[in-house]
């Protein structure tokens, strides 16, 4: 087997997200509750939407309306019902994708805090979700600054999520593992994949790879690979900024998520690390040094006084497609070819659910849900 990455993996999301294990986010983000939302958070320069001009004319045609389409009550139900059963084995999924890799101590399993800064925490829709959790009572609180324990009025503990302590350990563990299992690895871009001898060629500038299947899971590149097969995938580059705080891992036991200020922090092993914001962009615009400046501002503001200077940036674009779903199985009109791409918010968490789906597949064990194939798109 050969993987084929164009630079090293740690440059891209795999290295700057925030290690959440979202098992808790079972609904599309494509919704009526979006839809109900999106005024607000476009009006709101504070909150954690932005949309850059050069982006619009993407998104205000095939793809917005796409996602309107998509959170229909009905579309977003059937969207509920595909999404739901990946979230729900996601975690299970990926502690026997690490199993016995460097990577598996890296995975801890001690859910996520959900805090509130001003008025009562609202359960009503995990209750309704069945998600399980615990709210906090006097005197149980889990261990937090006290700088920041004086900004939070209540929270509850998710416990059946978990979080990774290096998003870029797991990816390097995994590809250690992958080398002493035989596994080949090549650096060099993909420009151009075309169906030869009921094979595949692959096309790396300098080097000519065959193949008898190709996995393809690029992300946003994915649309420029396909185009030339005559697939249409409507991706965009839906980007993440994270902020670091160096040393300061030990301050949490796991990861605290802001509720009306949409930001999470996580412990990693040498750092603490914030994301927040969803920007649509164009592909190759320059980062943008305000949403950097606004995560510091949240955290200064939530009691993390360390944040107001000594932190490292990170950007990284997210592939969303929209429906907010990913696209996972074999292609209808090139049997060789596999997706698997698309995993917007999620693609750490459904990393382990993707991987036992794709090797079933190749098995012949069983196939992934028809409504994750591309074929919804054409």
């Amino acid at each position: 087997m050969l993987q084929i990455d164009r630079g090293e993996p740690r440059r891209a999301c795999s290295f700057g997200n925030a290690g959440h294990i979202g098992t808790e986010q079972r609904v599309p983000l494509a919704s009526p509750q979006t839809l109900r939302d999106l005024p607000r958070m476009l009006l709101d320069r504070t909150g954690p939407l932005a949309i850059r001009p050069g982006v619009l004319p993407q998104l205000l045609s095939d793809w917005g309306w796409r996602f309107l389409a998509a959170a229909r009550p009905s579309a977003y139900r059937r969207g509920c019902a595909l999404l739901a059963p990946l979230a729900d084995s996601a975690l299970a999924d990926l502690r026997d994708l690490l199993a016995g890799s460097p990577a598996a101590p890296r995975l801890i399993e001690r859910g996520h805090h959900l805090v509130w800064q001003s008025g009562k925490p609202d359960t009503v829709q995990f209750e309704e979700e069945g998600l399980p959790y615990k709210l906090w009572r006097d005197g149980d609180w889990p261990v937090m600054p006290d700088s920041v324990r004086a900004k939070i009025k209540g929270g509850l503990t998710f416990t059946a999520t978990a979080h990774v302590t290096s998003p870029w350990g797991i990816v390097e563990g995994l590809n250690q593992a992958f080398l002493e299992q035989n596994g080949q690895r090549l650096q060099g871009e993909v420009r151009l994949i075309a169906p030869q001898d009921g094979g595949w060629r692959i096309d790396c500038g300098e080097r000519i790879v065959t193949a008898d299947q190709i996995l393809l899971a690029t992300g946003v590149e994915a649309p420029a690979l396909l185009a030339p097969l005559g697939y249409k995938v409507p991706v965009v580059a839906e980007r993440g900024y994270h902020i670091a705080i160096p040393g300061a891992g030990g301050l949490i036991d796991a990861p605290i998520l802001f509720r009306e200020r949409d930001v999470i922090i996580t412990p990693m092993e040498k750092e603490l690390r914030a994301t927040t914001t969803t920007e649509f962009s164009p592909l190759g615009a320059p980062p943008n040094p305000r949403r950097w400046a606004l995560l510091r501002q949240h955290l200064v503001e939530s009691g993390w006084t360390q944040a107001a200077s000594g932190t490292s940036d990170w950007m990284g674009n997210r592939p969303t497609l929209p429906d907010y779903l990913p696209v996972i199985g074999r292609s209808q009109r090139h049997p060789g070819l596999i997706f698997a791409f698309g995993h917007q918010h999620l693609g750490l968490t459904l990393s382990g659910v993707t991987a036992r789906l794709i090797r079933d597949l190749v098995a012949g064990r069983s196939v992934p849900a028809a409504g994750l194939g591309i074929e919804r798109f054409q």
